[in-house]
């Protein structure tokens, strides 16, 4: 079939030149794709060239439709194209993208030409497709290279021209810009009338150099002149071209005018430079990379006998003192572009005199390579002069400064304060800190009323101090209560004076002396003053009580009424286990008591506690909590209240112990107390009233256990002297019977209702004289023993 089409496409062109076979070879060998399609579009024939442009085998392609392989958005324009040319029997060109068997477009430029064929009854077409694929990457190539030199040449800063025939055919923005004109005028003018008259000659003759290839220097300077008779330098680059295939000249104009300006203010710079460092009182010199001056300054030759001319070429280093040489030399090594120099030397500017300078260097750089230094001295001799006095002088201020803060830093228990107008503190010495708490970095700048302790306190203050400004009035000793930065207050004797400066602003100097201690030692006395009083109302009140158990009771009320406790335990030794009594005992639970009133617990241990804890007052022993480890834990009843941890406070298993004590010195019980009422430890002061308590305790103890011991020895005594068969009689100094025993009763014949307070001894003898002599001789010797008496 392939080769009937060859044959009638032979016929139709009338060329029977070439075989049939040749006709094949040359179809299947073309590097374009020949095909034939029905007016369907179908594919009825395609060469060999169709499988390497498209990936797809002609097997594959026969019989299918070509519209198929077109994109969607070009078939409808090929297949009007095809159309047309069933009409009009004409070649019709189309640009078509084709879809490969890789599933990439391939752009392919398409021509139909309708076929008659005899043998054929539908018209069909021949067809060539050519791969055009390279030619749109070069198109799309010199597009974007042409944007791109288009752009380039549009946005370039100088202005770009092209002149042929004396006219500008061509130029950019950046030309109308700087020749004023617009783009549209400049085409229309001839070049060389944008420019003054009297530039118009050099340029043209400049022009015909140009025409003529001959030299002529490039580029060159000019003036112009545009619309709004504004004139500006330009300078001009002319280079010869070929535009539009005939000579022309392309022109690189770029506007100097605020170069040319800056050019003029540089050397006038330069003049004026070159006049200040010329008069200049510095000494302003340059070096080479040897040290050698390569410039000078005419200041020198204001020292010594020094000329310029004569220095040029020397070292820098002849003109340095001796001593100072070496160093010079290193600094002078170690110069770089990041780091200048600044430092001192010695001049030897005579025989006999020296000068002191300091000079600064730097690196002179032109395109990164060192051209030497630049130096600028100035003459310190008289600063250095000055300096060292002022250094003595400041040194000798420093002396005294550093005695007289040592003074303040070190006065014992005075605060030394300096505040401003507004009562700004600006000076805060060590004993401040001391005192208040607060650092110096704390509170410098905060006003010294803040360290009162109520708001009424820091008002008064405020006042006091405006009073001093005011009225240039003293205030001396004044009682003040203050807050420290622990929250803890304090009682100062405070003292205020100003102090009026011939410069600045007025300030005061307030200073203050604590007088804590001897504030809380007033506030003891006076509270141990109260509690001795009602101590002494509570003793009368005790001493009536007859019952024991209600006696030691209302002593342990009474304690802690009075202490600073609010739970009391009294206990007193024994001979026999546990060794203790608890007597008393006020604030503690019943069942505490009973757990502990059994545990062992001798003198000896309580004698232990007073040698391990703190001693208190004179026989008072203070246990604190970091210390119960050397008590029986068995034995402790802790506290019940909690209290807040900051120092010199009551802790909850905090203890007190007081010691009763006999009259010689042994102690004979133990008053034991915790939960202080003001949350502080307790301190000799507060431990007084509880030590009085303690000795009338053991005092009331001593007195009652005597009376118990008398009272049993009396009724012992009693029914030994009843039971006995000798008669015995009680009689007073004065001679009154007091008491008889049965047997006396039974020998003298009466009863027990006869003795009375009447009742004489001397009525029982026979004789007044025999009384006599019994009474003389019992007085003479204390006793009489063994005589016989007559009695009635």
């Amino acid at each position: 079939m392939t080769q009937d089409y060859i044959a009638n496409y032979q016929t139709l062109t009338n060329n029977t030149i070439l075989s049939l076979d040749q006709y094949q070879q040359l179809i299947e060998n073309s590097p374009d794709i020949i095909f034939l399609i029905d007016n369907q579009g179908n594919i009825i024939f395609i060469n060999s060239t169709a499988q390497k442009i498209t990936g797809y085998s002609k097997e594959h392609l026969l019989g299918k439709n070509i519209f198929n392989f077109i994109h969607p958005e070009e078939r409808k324009n090929i297949q009007q194209k095809l159309a047309k040319a069933q009409t009009l029997t004409e070649v019709v060109f189309a640009g078509v993208s084709f879809s490969s068997a890789n599933m990439t477009l391939i752009p392919l430029e398409i021509s139909l030409r309708p076929l008659r064929l005899e043998n054929f009854k539908k018209e069909i077409f021949l067809g060539i497709a050519r791969d055009v694929t390279e030619q749109k990457k070069g198109e799309e190539f010199l597009r974007k290279e042409l944007k791109k030199y288009s752009t380039l040449i549009e946005n370039a800063k100088d202005g770009i021209i092209i002149l042929q025939d004396g006219l500008c055919k061509f130029a950019n923005k950046a030309a109308a810009e700087i020749l004023g004109y617009s783009l549209r005028e400049i085409k229309q003018k001839k070049f060389l009338d944008l420019f003054p008259q009297e530039e118009k000659a050099r340029l043209q003759q400049k022009y015909n150099l140009r025409i003529d290839f001959r030299p002529l220097p490039n580029p060159y300077e000019a003036k112009t002149i545009n619309k709004k008779g504004q004139t500006k330098t330009i300078e001009i680059s002319i280079s010869s071209i070929e535009y539009e295939d005939r000579p022309a000249q392309m022109g690189i104009i770029r506007d100097i005018t605020g170069q040319k300006k800056i050019e003029k203010e540089l050397r006038e710079a330069k003049l004026k430079f070159q006049h200040l460092i010329e008069n200049s009182n510095h000494l302003v010199f340059t070096l080479d990379n040897h040290g050698q001056f390569t410039y000078i300054n005419s200041t020198l030759e204001n020292y010594g006998s020094f000329q310029r001319e004569s220095l040029l070429g020397t070292s820098f280093l002849d003109l340095i003192h001796p001593e100072d040489k070496t160093q010079v030399a290193e600094i002078i090594n170690k110069i770089s572009p990041a780091s200048p120099f600044t430092f001192e030397f010695r001049m030897q500017v005579s025989p006999k005199e020296t000068r002191y300078f300091r000079v600064f260097c730097r690196l002179i750089e032109n395109n990164s390579y060192s051209g030497g230094l630049m130096c600028i001295a100035t003459d310190v001799t008289e600063r250095k002069k000055a300096a060292s006095e002022l250094n003595r002088a400041y040194q000798e201020v420093e002396r005294v400064k550093t005695q007289l803060k040592a003074i303040i830093d070190n006065a014992p228990n005075l605060a030394i304060q300096q505040v401003n107008s507004q009562g700004e503190i600006t000076f805060w010495n060590h004993q401040s800190e001391i005192l208040f708490g607060f650092s110096q970095k704390d509170i410098l700048g905060k006003p010294l009323g803040d360290v009162f302790a109520s708001p009424d306190q820091k008002e008064e203050f405020f006042n006091l101090l405006q009073s001093v400004f005011s009225q240039q009035k003293s205030f001396i000793q004044l009682e003040k209560k203050i807050a420290k930065k622990s929250g803890e207050n304090a009682y100062v004797l405070m003292s205020i004076f100003p102090i009026f400066p011939d410069e600045g602003d007025p300030i005061a100097v307030v200073m203050e002396i604590d007088i804590t201690p001897q504030h809380q030692a007033q506030q003891n006395l006076q509270k141990v003053n109260q509690q001795l009083e009602k101590f002494s109302l509570i003793s009368a009140e005790l001493l009536s009580i007859e019952n024991e158990e209600k006696f030691f009771r209302s002593i342990a009320e009474a304690i802690a009424s009075i202490s600073d406790f609010k739970r009391v335990l009294i206990s007193y030794f024994i001979s026999t286990p546990p060794y203790r009594r608890i007597i008393a005992s006020y604030g503690i639970k019943k069942e505490d008591i009973e757990k502990v009133q059994s545990i062992l617990m001798p003198k000896e241990k309580y004698l232990s506690y007073f040698k391990e804890g703190i001693k208190l007052g004179h026989q008072s022993c203070y246990i604190p909590h970091d210390k119960k480890a050397i008590l029986d834990p068995q034995a402790i009843i802790p506290g019940t209240e909690n209290y807040p941890e900051r120092p010199g406070s009551w802790h909850k298993e905090d203890g007190l112990l007081v010691a009763m004590k006999d009259t010689k010195e042994e102690v004979i019980g133990i008053i034991s107390v915790d939960d202080s009422k003001s949350g502080l430890r307790p301190t000799d002061e507060t431990v007084r009233p509880l030590e009085i308590f303690a000795n009338f305790l053991s005092e009331a103890l001593q007195k009652r256990i005597l009376t118990h011991q008398i009272k049993s020895s009396e009724e012992k005594f009693r029914s030994l002297v009843c039971n006995l068969k000798t008669g015995i009689l009680r009689v007073s100094g004065h001679g009154q019977l007091i008491e008889a025993n049965p047997a006396a009763l039974e020998m003298l014949k009466l009863s027990s209702d006869q003795v009375t307070d009447s009742s004489r001894f001397s009525d029982f003898f026979f004789s007044l004289q025999e009384y006599s002599q019994f009474m003389g001789e019992l007085e003479l010797n204390n006793h009489v023993r063994n005589k016989e008496i007559r009695l009635w």
